[in-house]
């Protein structure tokens, strides 16, 4: 790597890293008043919901191709410009431009998803602990960022549409500073011998506990505000909630791969952290009111931890770079198809006077799959050792 790109490498990924959750998630906080705008019915919603999502998992699928074309940097930068592109599209304002920028800014997101770890492993292979803990505080600092301000474009604009549109704008500033790493592009190997991964049994506990915990996460983030709000708490409480719940996953999200990579029994860490998370979607949905607040902290600390887990089995049950881009680019492929299952299924359950239960049902039965996946995946093996051609 050029001497004068080592140290502008990590403020690319910083800025990229930072624009893979704002789209998504700034969604759930105006996603009331696109129902009533747009006058979408529950399953509308639910879709609308699912779509990017599932997505991104489209996306993960074609990465390894594009990055032929592109590298692993032109793909970044192409996957920024999609970002913004449709986060745009999507606040036109219309029924089709509505789904179509979800489905544009969710494959650019998905896209992002598997050059930055790819990067990541090229290039700070000596540090991947620090490194990853890094890109998920990103992650989780990005997510705590949008929903703190969006209540603020909400009251500012007292439109949903200037409210989404707005976060295009640090998308199309990432892929400006991403341009300067075209200088010294990294291009993957055309073919890896050996690289049957889909049918491995490790890449598929990989994948299958990505999607899973995903499919937790995108339905909590999504209709956290709704299922919060039927208890009488008001949007600016809901809001608060959302930012702590942000908040402590960054802590999380840090700490969490540096621990993963130092324990031998990273099995245990991962159903532990997984399990954490379905005590505490229980106390936000039926606990006593006050605790609400407290409850969302923790459920942000085992939730970032458990995502900083799943991002960072992609990198650590590779031995090379190329291996990580695949098994990367399956997780996620995988993982996010799984993923859009989540919100789906509880915006449908989400038609009834009380919502909670039917909700709290299906969130811990996500949060069972999710610890049964996570104990095959914490085995501390390597796919390029496992797979059969």
């Amino acid at each position: 790597m050029k001497a004068a790109l080592r140290w502008y490498l990590p403020l690319a990924i910083v800025a990229a890293t930072l624009n893979l959750r704002p789209a998504l998630l700034t969604l759930g906080l105006v996603l009331p008043a696109i129902q009533s705008s747009l006058h979408l019915s529950p399953f509308g919603a639910g879709a609308l919901t699912a779509l990017p999502i599932f997505a991104l998992g489209f996306a993960s699928a074609i990465a390894v191709p594009i990055g032929r074309r592109l590298g692993w940097s032109g793909g970044l930068l192409f996957a920024l410009i999609l970002v913004g592109a449709g986060t745009l599209l999507r606040s036109v304002g219309s029924d089709w431009t509505l789904y179509a920028g979800a489905l544009t800014l969710g494959i650019g997101i998905g896209l992002g998803n598997v050059y930055v770890p790819t990067l990541v492993k090229a290039r700070l292979a000596t540090r991947i602990g620090v490194a990853m803990g890094a890109y998920t505080m990103m992650l989780t600092i990005g997510a705590l960022t949008s929903v703190s301000i969006t209540p603020l474009f909400i009251a500012r604009f007292g439109d949903w549409r200037p409210t989404l549109a707005v976060w295009a704008l640090p998308a199309f500033a990432a892929a400006l500073i991403a341009i300067p790493l075209l200088a010294d592009n990294l291009w993957p190997q055309e073919r890896v011998a050996g690289m049957g991964l889909w049918r491995n049994p490790l890449a598929w506990a990989v994948s299958t506990f990505m999607g899973l915990q995903s499919g937790i996460f995108y339905a909590i983030a999504l209709w956290f505000g709704a299922l919060v709000a039927s208890r009488g708490i008001p949007l600016p409480d809901v809001a608060a909630d959302l930012t702590v719940f942000y908040f402590t996953q960054f802590l999380a999200a840090l700490i969490t791969p540096i621990v993963l990579t130092k324990t031998r029994r990273q099995d245990i860490l991962a159903v532990g952290v997984t399990a954490s998370n379905g005590v505490f979607i229980v106390a936000i949905l039926y606990g006593p009111l006050p605790f609400g607040y407290a409850a969302c902290g923790l459920l942000g600390l085992s939730m970032g931890a458990m995502f900083a887990v799943a991002l960072t089995f992609p990198v650590i049950r590779a031995r090379t770079t190329d291996s990580a881009a695949r098994l990367a680019s399956m997780a996620l492929c995988v993982g996010y198809i799984i993923a859009s299952i989540g919100p789906l299924v509880l915006g449908l359950v989400n038609r009834g006077a009380d919502a909670r239960l039917p909700s709290t049902v299906w969130l811990l039965f996500l949060v069972l799959l999710t610890m049964t996946a996570a104990s095959f995946a914490g085995r501390q093996r390597f796919v390029d050792q496992l797979e059969t051609t």
